[in-house]
């Protein structure tokens, strides 16, 4: 609300705030007429001063004495100096360039107004900050890089809600009181307002990247008497946490100087004398520069952050895969609270952050869309997001343990950090062996919705465990021990396991699959035949052919009609058929179906294990995705994938260092490997695509399946424009698809997915650690790091060549000259440009036969 345009209420009112009395009226939104402030800041002002006279000489911020420039010219200051303020924060500020906190729109903060964005932080995206158009435009820089250095120290005076003359006034002399403190540490602090309503930021720069440990202790240490300062609350300092781990990836953030994310405000600062704005305001950051931390006083050194830290004493973390089930409970708790104002309501929302981060051991991160949902529909009024952020961030320093309400299928990790794939599982290993591949039908096994039918569950991972055993028996009578299925059921632990396990097992196989038989002896069928170390049963099922086979029913060679008992060979892939004319016929029906793909090899950990394990729209996606494995056109392969291994630097998202195999599919020529569009991924996967358009509700619930894979399992999708030649992250395409220009933009991407190049081995590790298995037999990962290691082996293949110079340090200059031949050759072999020469692989066996062992190999060149 603006004052009153007639010139006599203008006058008026100055004439008032001349003679120190408070304008009459309605006039709550305005702080300034023309200028001039409002009287509570002038006698704030007088007050600093110790005369009474707003003139004198007191501090000016905006609203806080003084004249403050029009907002247009100040934010064309800002505009005009965005280059060099981005080059000062660039130097000074960023941490880390993989990740920052990216303001939302205003009208898309349902689930938080900032969002962590991956990519690469440029100058560009500095620039639109300080230039401040939009808030969409605005950032925040993490305090802590990936090494745990930080580069700054800031703390945070919040001055939220209703307005507040007295705080605003205590705030003010605090932020001064520890301005004055680190100027006669020797250090050049910058004092920032950053809303104008009594919020500061005070940021120490260093030159050159501390310890983040050490610059945590001594932002405690700052405000250690935050008490005799006269501050309601201790200020935050950043960063939060001495280093990165217990399920903390980034670390906190804190927003740029410049523009507001919610009000049309722009920074002030404080020159040591006064408050400035605009240009002046610009040119004390850009003169303020970074200062040694031996200014640091060792007193301040001398408290070991651990030690109060509220989450050392307890590193209780959720994992990853249980993540959105716990989220799921908590809201559901959480619902079961309303908060009113008048009525209890800030007890009852304190309650809510505590069950939250204390008793569901989420992070403040993971618990903020958790609380917005409760937010808006259990609130009255609904909280601003900096109290909601407030009240969590107390919660995570609030003393005590952790995951009180962590049971069953959501067990809490206690960890340093999050389990590796590669670490160990304590327990039984899984009972029966499973391989990587095995062939399948497509229709039968294509990735559907699930109907909200009891037992559905059973069907989806029982399925494949189905056609195993007929591949492996060689019959549709076959035998399941029941060892595996309570494994797949009730998870690898034996204690949790109901008491009377058997029956209910059976009870629940009859419900779900009708007739069949169970006993105790066992046959030469059973996959677990001659161990006698794990007990066990059988349930014998007779498959109908046509709707649990499909077509490997085409592979059928004998069959008993009185006993409906059909024999299967699978040798080789082809039809052996007793009768000539019979097996001809059926072979080529093979052949047209395995040209169709529905006859195709698919990964089976993701069908056994994925319906256990993983929650459905994930899981789809992952089975989805495994089947359009990009397999090597030609040549023999090491892997038993066949899979085309390509490096990171076919992608700007993928590590460079790193290499990759891809799920884009083996279309003909030009289309192999070069992904799908986004609705045809979808459908695959099972979501619904309407003909017309996309659904967008859909879409999203797609792109954050997909994105819930990306830490487990280690999947990067990356969206890809041939005709703009721009590629976006899965993270960046979630926020794409909240607009119409970005929804346009995803309609005519294709959509790539890259997994680790030893997700054999990796991803079968996860699925052992996920299901309480300590690993599960059958896969043929092993090969790969075989032929990796064995350097004394023959190389027949540019990776065994890459993993044999990498092992023993050479480079391609240096090999070429042990050989003999040129570094172009070596270069082209080693990158499998050019197909595999069989002459560089008789000369490279050559000079390891004659090298001999590894250690005689030459010292590396």
């Amino acid at each position: 609300m603006r004052y009153h345009r007639k010139p006599a209420a203008v006058r008026q009112v100055r004439g008032r705030i001349k003679r120190g009395l408070k304008p009459r009226g309605p006039y709550p939104y305005s702080n300034e007429i023309d200028g001039r402030p409002e009287v509570d800041d002038v006698d704030a002002a007088a007050e600093d001063n110790g005369t009474g006279n707003p003139k004198s000489g007191a501090q000016s911020e905006p609203g806080h004495g003084g004249k403050t420039p029009k907002r247009t010219q100040v934010a064309a200051a800002w505009s005009k100096h965005a280059p060099a303020l981005a080059e000062w924060a660039m130097q000074w500020l960023v941490n880390r360039t993989d990740a920052w906190g990216q303001y939302r729109p205003l009208d898309q903060r349902s689930q938080g107004s900032i969002q962590t964005q991956k990519g690469h932080l440029d100058r560009d995206v500095l620039v639109r900050h300080f230039r401040g158009r939009d808030v969409s435009d605005l950032i925040g820089l993490h305090t802590t890089s990936p090494d745990n250095h930080s580069r700054w120290l800031a703390l945070d005076i919040d001055n939220h809600g209703e307005k507040d003359k007295g705080r605003h006034r205590h705030n003010r002399k605090a932020a001064l009181t520890l301005y004055r403190r680190l100027k006669g540490l020797g250090f050049d602090p910058l004092l920032v307002s950053s809303n104008g309503r009594g919020g500061y930021h005070l940021i120490v720069q260093f030159n050159k990247p501390v310890p983040t440990p050490t610059v945590f202790t001594f932002g405690r240490w700052l405000v250690r008497d935050w008490k005799e300062l006269g501050l309601d609350e201790p200020p935050e300092s950043f960063p939060k946490q001495p280093r990165l781990g217990n399920g903390t990836k980034y670390g906190n953030l804190l927003r740029l100087p410049g523009r507001h994310h919610t009000r049309n405000y722009f920074s002030q600062v404080w020159d040591g004398k006064k408050w400035t704005s605009g240009e002046d305001a610009i040119q004390v950051i850009l003169k303020t520069k970074g200062k040694s931390s031996q200014r640091i006083p060792p007193e301040a050194l001398q408290e070991e952050p651990d030690d109060d830290d509220p989450e050392a004493g307890d590193d209780t973390v959720v994992p990853p895969e249980a993540l959105a089930q716990v989220q799921k409970r908590a809201l559901a708790l959480l619902n079961k609270l309303k908060a009113v104002q008048g009525k209890n309501g800030d007890r009852i929302t304190w309650t809510a952050a505590l069950y939250l981060v204390k008793d569901f051991a989420l992070t403040v991160e993971q618990a903020l869309p958790v609380f917005h949902q409760w937010n808006a529909t259990r609130c009255k009024p609904s909280w601003p997001e900096e109290k909601l952020l407030r009240k969590l961030e107390l919660a995570r320093q609030h003393p005590g343990p952790r995951g009180r309400l962590l049971d069953g299928g959501q067990q809490a990790h206690k960890s340093a950090s999050h389990p590796s794939p590669s670490a160990a599982t304590a327990g039984e290993p899984f009972a029966i062996d499973i391989p990587d591949f095995v062939l399948a039908d497509w229709r039968k096994l294509m990735p559907r919705v699930s109907p909200s039918k009891r037992g559905r569950r059973w069907g989806q991972f029982m399925g494949l465990l189905f056609h195993v055993a007929v591949i492996r028996q060689g019959s549709n009578c076959i035998c399941i021990p029941d060892v595996a299925l309570a494994q797949l059921i009730w998870g690898g632990d034996r204690s949790r396991w109901p008491s009377r396990w058997r029956r209910q097992l059976q009870r629940r196989s009859r419900r779900r699959f009708g007739a069949w038989d169970y006993d105790r002896e066992c046959s030469p069928e059973c996959p677990l035949h001659g161990r006698a170390d794990l007990p066990h049963g059988h349930l014998w099922m007779n498959l109908d052919p046509d709707k649990a086979l499909g077509g490997l029913d085409l592979f059928r060679v004998e069959e008993d009609e009185t006993n409906n008992c059909f024999r299967y060979d699978f040798r080789g892939g082809k039809s052996h058929h007793p009768s000539e004319y019979q097996a001809e016929v059926k072979q080529t029906y093979i052949d047209q179906l395995r040209e169709k793909g529905t006859l195709c090899s698919v990964y089976l950990p993701a069908w056994v294990f994925g319906p256990a394990v993983l929650l459905p729209g994930p899981k789809r996606v992952l089975q989805a995705a495994t089947r359009e494995l990009t397999r090597q056109v030609s040549g023999p392969s090491p892997r038993p994938d066949r899979a085309e291994v390509v490096p990171g630097t076919v992608s700007p998202l993928l590590d460079k260092e790193g290499r990759y195999v891809g799920f884009n599919g083996n279309g003909k020529k030009v289309y192999r490997g070069r992904g799908y569009r986004l609705a045809t991924r979808m459908k695959r996967a099972g979501y619904a695509v309407p003909a017309d358009d996309l659904d967008w509700h859909e879409v999203c619930r797609f792109l954050r399946d997909l994105h819930s894979l990306g830490e487990p399992f280690g999947l990067v999708p990356v969206a890809v424009r041939d005709d703009l030649q721009q590629s976006e992250s899965i993270e960046r395409l979630l926020a794409m698809a909240q607009t119409s220009a970005g929804r346009s933009w995803l309609k005519k991407c294709r959509l790539l997915i890259y997994g680790p190049e030893d997700y054999l081995s990796s991803w079968r590790q996860r699925f052992a650690q996920m299901l309480g298995v300590s690993f599960i037999p059958g896969g043929q990962g092993g090969v790969l790091s075989e032929a990796k290691a064995g350097t004394g082996s023959k190389i027949t293949s540019a990776l065994e060549l890459d993993a044999w110079i990498q092992e023993n340090g050479l480079t391609d200059r240096a090999l070429a000259k042990l050989l003999g031949v040129s570094q172009a050759l070596v270069s082209y072999q080693h990158s499998g440009k050019r197909p595999w020469s069989a002459r560089f692989e008789q000369r490279l066996a050559k000079y390891q036969a004659a090298q001999g062992k590894k250690d005689s190999l030459p010292e590396k060149a």
